[in-house]
């Protein structure tokens, strides 16, 4: 440990910012693909009906 100006400086200080900048970056990916898969589970409506169908079972529509 040396002193620089006010502060002391521990030698492995450096890389354990380094590793801990790579730990909040992997935390913050797997925390944006965890919402992600979330939400695409709770929005799934299955998929849409083909246009034909649609504008068959629309109201008003009905031929008279």
């Amino acid at each position: 440990m040396t002193k620089t100006g006010d502060r002391f400086h521990h030698p492995g200080a450096d890389a354990d910012k380094g590793a801990g900048k790579a730990v909040t970056c992997l935390s913050l990916l797997l925390v944006g693909a965890g919402v992600t898969f979330v939400a695409d589970r709770l929005l799934m409506t299955g998929p849409p009906p083909p246009p034909a169908a649609r504008a068959l079972s629309s109201p008003g529509m009905a031929g008279g």
